[in-house]
């Protein structure tokens, strides 16, 4: 039995075909800088590193807790209706874009939930580039691990 195919096929007139050439001729050795695309308003820069480590951070204690339940990926995807192998690209951080649906079923699924902060992005840190001195990501870690969902010192 052969596969059905997922793509539309395109029925492109010569100078449909022309004009993507024309693009794919255009750039296809040139390679723009962080600064050029910046300027051009189609690139707004990365997004800082830490922001990344924290949910990571975040992911992996949720799977750590799962496992300290003895709860396997079968168990977690008859709580949460999210595929066992979706699962596993979700903890071991494959998942490239998760939803916040996926997240949430995730999360209760483990008998926990998501709080959400905001938070300034450190001084050492304006740039944005991602930088922040050991001190202040300490000093934040610290913080948050003697602050209830609330704020409150526990």
């Amino acid at each position: 039995m052969k596969a059905k195919s997922m793509h539309k096929k395109l029925n492109w007139t010569a100078e449909d075909r022309a004009r993507h050439q024309a693009v794919r001729d255009k750039i296809k050795d040139r390679h723009p800088g962080p600064d050029e695309l910046l300027a051009t308003g189609d690139y707004v820069g990365p997004f800082r590193s830490g922001s990344y480590q924290a949910f990571r951070l975040a992911m992996h204690e949720l799977k750590t807790d799962r496992e300290r339940q003895g709860l396997t990926l079968a168990d977690v995807e008859n709580r949460s209706g999210i595929d066992k192998a979706a699962i596993s690209l979700l903890e071991n951080g494959l998942q490239g874009n998760p939803t916040l649906e996926m997240l949430l079923r995730y999360t209760e699924a483990l008998g926990k939930q998501f709080t959400w902060a905001v938070e300034d992005v450190p001084p050492a840190d304006q740039a944005g580039d991602g930088t922040v001195p050991r001190e202040t990501m300490t000093t934040t870690a610290a913080k948050s691990k003697t602050q209830n969902r609330y704020g409150r010192k526990r």
